[in-house]
């Protein structure tokens, strides 16, 4: 994508969050919803970006354990002790 640089916030993905609902819909609104890049979510929650696009667009359904390290990273549960 011509003049697009690493880590600029990005809006809908081609519109397959818009038209989901669910998990994806849900981080990927909280995400902009804190203003965060997809890199920064990643970076916070320990996960890959890859992981991060996959699962806003529904492709991927992750684990029980990497929802947690998400709401972690949105400030939305404690952190761990």
């Amino acid at each position: 994508m011509k003049g697009r640089r690493k880590g600029q916030r990005i809006g809908p993905l081609y519109g397959a969050v818009e038209k989901q609902k669910g998990y994806g819909a849900w981080c990927y609104n909280a995400r902009l919803g804190r203003n965060l890049t997809i890199d920064e979510l990643a970076a916070r929650a320990e996960v890959s970006r890859r992981t991060i696009l996959r699962i806003e667009t529904g492709v991927h359904r992750p684990t029980y354990r990497t929802r947690q390290r998400l709401q972690r990273a949105l400030c939305l549960i404690p952190p761990a002790s």
